[in-house]
């Protein structure tokens, strides 16, 4: 409903001015995947933004997940990303849902202990899609903060 969305989208205000944490915050990759390399307006300056916030997440020790999208038929992450992660932090999770929220994924983010999460890739692309995924997020964490990064 719309006063749901409402409330939702003040409870990520109200979170976005507080400072993030490296004992609390990861790193999302969303779909940075290659069969969408020749069609997606823009990827190459998303797969810039990615590159530069793993080499970020990477010297701040943050974990990072990526979430793959039916690699089957749309393949992995693109090499430029893959060959950057760093094995010690970063866990890699296919997926079929459209939200990067998978039972997976919520999983290792609550044994993590994050409650500040950095969301980039694909999905963030399109607005609605990108809020969705916040929407799904946001139900996780009750001091729930989103960096926007598209």
């Amino acid at each position: 409903s719309e006063a749901k969305s409402n409330k939702q989208l003040l409870e990520i205000m109200a979170h976005v001015s507080r400072p993030l944490r490296t004992g609390s915050t990861a790193l999302l990759l969303c779909d940075i995947q290659s069969r969408f390399e020749s069609v997606v307006h823009g990827f190459e300056s998303l797969s810039r933004c990615a590159s530069f916030l793993v080499k970020s997440a990477s010297e701040l020790d943050l974990p990072i997940i990526v979430t793959e999208q039916y690699p089957k038929a749309f393949k992995e992450t693109i090499p430029a990303i893959k060959k950057i992660l760093p094995e010690k932090n970063t866990k890699i999770f296919e997926k079929t849902l459209f939200s990067m929220c998978t039972p997976e994924v919520k999983a290792h983010l609550n044994e993590l202990g994050c409650t500040s999460v950095i969301l980039c890739g694909l999905e963030t692309y399109v607005y609605l899609s990108f809020l969705n995924h916040l929407f799904d997020v946001i139900g996780m964490f009750v001091s729930y903060k989103p960096v926007l990064i598209y």
